[in-house]
C-alpha cells in the first residue's frame, strides 16, 4: 500500500473508531451489556495505538490527554470485564443456577458503581484528536512511522516465542499485548478483502485468541474461588483445569505456525527484519 493509500485507509478507520467510541461509551453507561463493554475496551485499545503512531500528526498535548483518559476508562471497565468472561465461561458448563445468579448479582452491583466513571474526554480533547495533519508532510510521517513500529514489534515477538512457556504470568500477559498490537497494526493497513486472505494476520490472530481464552480461564478461576455459598462443585474445578490445558496446547501450536509464517515471508521478501 503506497503512502497516500495508507493514509486515507488509516484516516478513514480512525474517524470511524472515534465515532463508534462515542456510541459505545453512552451505551456502556446507560445499559452496560457485556458485548458493549467488550467492544468499548477493544476500540479504546485500537485508538490508543492509532493515536500513538499518529502522534506527529496530532496536537501533542491533546494526544497525551486522550491516552490518559483512555487508560483510566479501560481500568474502570477491567473488573467488570473479568465478571463477564467468567459468566460467559460458566454458560458453557452445567452449573447450579444459584451459583451463576450470585455472580450476576455481583456484576450488576459492580456496573452500577463503575458506570459513574464512564465519562467522555474533555470537549477540547475530543475536538483536537479528530484533526489529523493531512498534508504531504503528514502522510510522509505516517508512512515512515507505521512500518518502523510494525517491524520493531514483530522482531520482539519472534525473539520471545521460544521463551514464552518459561515466562511468568505477567510476562505472558505482556507478550499477549504485543501480539495484539501487532495484529491491530496489520489490520490497519489492509482492506476487508485483504484481511480475509492475509496469512500473517491469521497467524497473529490465532495465538492472540488462544492467549485471551487462557487468560479468561485464569480470571474465571480466581473469581469462582471467591464464592463461598453455594460452593463451586468439584466438577467445575476439573473443567477449569481441562480448559487451561486445552488453551495451552493451542497457544503452543499457534506460536509454532506464526514462526513458520514469519520465516516464509522473510524468505519471500514480503516482510523485512527489524
Amino acid at each position: 500500500m503506497n503512502r497516500d493509500k495508507l493514509f486515507e485507509h488509516w484516516h478513514r478507520q480512525y474517524r470511524r473508531l472515534l465515532k463508534r467510541q462515542q456510541v459505545l461509551l453512552r451505551q456502556s453507561r446507560t445499559q452496560g451489556l457485556p458485548e458493549q463493554i467488550h467492544e468499548l475496551r477493544v476500540i479504546l485499545r485500537r485508538l490508543r495505538l492509532m493515536v500513538r503512531v499518529s502522534a506527529p500528526l496530532l496536537d501533542r498535548s491533546a494526544a497525551q490527554r486522550y491516552r490518559r483518559w483512555s487508560r483510566r476508562l479501560t481500568n474502570a471497565t477491567s473488573h467488570l470485564r473479568d465478571f463477564d468472561v467468567t459468566l460467559e465461561w460458566l454458560a458453557s458448563q452445567k452449573t447450579n443456577p444459584r451459583f451463576t445468579q450470585t455472580l450476576e448479582d455481583r456484576r450488576r452491583r459492580l456496573w452500577k458503581m463503575a458506570r459513574r466513571r464512564f465519562l467522555p474526554p474533555p470537549p477540547e480533547v475530543q475536538s483536537a484528536v479528530r484533526r489529523l495533519e493531512t498534508s504531504k508532510r503528514g502522510r510522509q510521517k505516517l508512512s515512515r512511522r507505521y512500518p518502523e513500529r510494525f517491524a520493531r514489534l514483530h522482531a520482539r515477538v519472534i525473539t520471545q516465542i521460544p521463551r514464552f512457556f518459561a515466562f511468568n504470568e505477567a510476562d505472558r500477559h505482556a507478550f499477549r499485548r504485543t501480539i495484539r498490537l501487532l495484529r491491530y497494526l496489520r489490520e490497519f493497513a489492509l482492506t476487508g478483502r485483504q484481511r480475509e486472505q492475509d496469512p500473517l494476520l491469521e497467524a497473529l490472530s490465532r495465538p492472540q485468541a488462544a492467549m485471551g481464552e487462557y487468560q479468561n480461564v485464569l480470571l474465571a478461576r480466581q473469581i469462582i474461588d471467591t464464592i463461598e455459598s453455594p460452593a463451586p462443585p468439584p466438577a467445575l474445578r476439573r473443567a477449569l483445569v481441562r480448559s487451561q490445558a486445552r488453551w495451552q496446547r493451542e497457544i503452543k501450536s499457534s506460536l509454532s505456525d506464526l514462526t513458520r509464517i514469519y520465516r516464509a515471508q522473510i524468505r519471500a521478501g514480503t516482510l523485512r527484519r527489524s
